[in-house]
């Protein structure tokens, strides 16, 4: 009687190249998102920008799970040491130390091109500009005839009644539309962030 020689046990293989390229893909999403801004795009809305963000670290979650699973069953098996275990844990430390040492946009570092923009506008009267971009920020402007205050509305903040953005405002602080909900904090000199909650006549 014929005697079947034993099948070889079927090697555990370490975390490979696929799960790495899925790691330094999800990794280099969330560092964008952190930074909200995107290869060709720049800035996106904050609440598209908050959902991305939100997939991608469910996603690193998962793929964590995933390499901590096939690293304990690789390790069990006994077999040499792979450099391919330290890749993944490796680029999420990379990504995180990009996240906390590269500048994120913001207006205090763009205030200067925002004063050259404002020293554009007729000194009084009325604006309204839509479409208007300064280094990653969108936004349209817009004061009012018996007003000094010029408005800039963020447009990636916009969302049903709530927007937010920046007031140059030299000669007074803002002032609140009855019923609107203002809030605002001074920047320095006639510059003041607002967020602003709106009704409908």
């Amino acid at each position: 009687m014929d005697i079947s020689a034993p099948s070889e046990v079927k090697r555990k293989r370490p975390p490979g190249k696929v799960l790495a390229g899925v790691t330094l893909m999800l990794c280099a999403v969330a560092v964008c998102g952190w930074m909200n801004l995107w290869p060709g795009l720049g800035r996106i809305h904050l609440m598209l920008n908050f959902l991305v963000c939100v997939v991608a670290a469910f996603a690193l979650l998962v793929v964590g799970v995933a390499w901590w699973y096939k690293t304990v069953t690789f390790l069990r098996s006994s077999q040499p040491w792979s450099w391919m275990i330290a890749v993944p844990p490796a680029t999420v430390v990379v990504g995180f130390v990009l996240a906390l040492a590269l500048p994120q946009p913001s207006f205090e570092r763009s205030q200067p091109k925002f004063d050259a923009f404002v020293a554009s506008l007729p000194a009084t009267g009325p604006v309204s500009m839509n479409n208007q971009s300064i280094d990653s920020f969108d936004f349209h402007i817009h004061r009012y005839l018996d007003d000094t205050a010029v408005y800039f509305v963020d447009d990636d903040t916009v969302f049903f009644t709530y927007v937010a953005g920046w007031i140059y405002s030299p000669d007074h602080p803002p002032q609140q539309e009855p019923g609107d909900e203002l809030s605002f904090t001074g920047l320095g000199g006639p510059w003041y962030e607002y967020s602003l909650v709106f009704e409908f006549d």
